[in-house]
């Protein structure tokens, strides 16, 4: 049961992620507090849905083909600048510490959308732990950039994000578990 609702959550966030953002907005967080109050029966799970805040940020570097790059993406360009085309070494090395202090930062607030499970939980260590996980996996990822798609019915999905979100709700599943 539990494999599922990660893998529903990953392929959701996959969707959102290429077409429609609402799905990845909405329906993990959703997904969420149904687990979060299935297993910590408290009314706290609730919190656990500004997750949804944090998926509504975007996460795009200025790049030639993003005429729209996000707030953080830009914000991050400001310290680790990069050309945008015949990119060397330095470029490539600039462009993947944007990515990661992007990523890095939806990743801390993330971690602050659990924070609902400090007031139920009664173990601190393993929602500490689960925090670095979740903060680790997404600046890893980011890192490597796993390149690709796969198909998914009609729909051509990165893997990239598919892994995110897998990740993600694996160790979010997991904190909600053992707090």
């Amino acid at each position: 049961m539990n494999n599922l609702i990660v893998f529903i959550g990953a392929i959701c966030g996959a969707v959102g992620g290429q077409c429609h953002k609402a799905v990845r907005r909405f329906i993990i967080p959703t997904e969420l507090v149904l687990v979060g109050y299935y297993y910590l029966r408290s009314f706290w799970a609730i919190g656990l849905f500004s997750y949804c805040g944090t998926l509504s940020l975007g996460y795009g570097l200025p790049s030639i083909t993003d005429d729209k790059p996000s707030k953080l993406g830009t914000f991050a360009y400001k310290f680790f600048p990069y050309k945008l085309e015949n990119q060397d070494k330095k470029d490539l090395l600039n462009k993947k510490l944007c990515g990661a202090i992007v990523r890095g930062i939806i990743a801390l607030l993330k971690v602050c959308s659990l924070f609902p499970l400090l007031i139920v939980g009664k173990n601190l260590i393993y929602l500490l732990t689960g925090s670095i996980c979740l903060v680790s996996s997404n600046l890893v990822i980011t890192w490597i950039d796993p390149q690709g798609t796969f198909k998914f019915f009609k729909l051509r999905l990165l893997k990239s994000e598919f892994l995110l979100y897998f990740f993600d709700l694996l160790i979010i599943l997991w904190t909600i578990l053992v707090v």
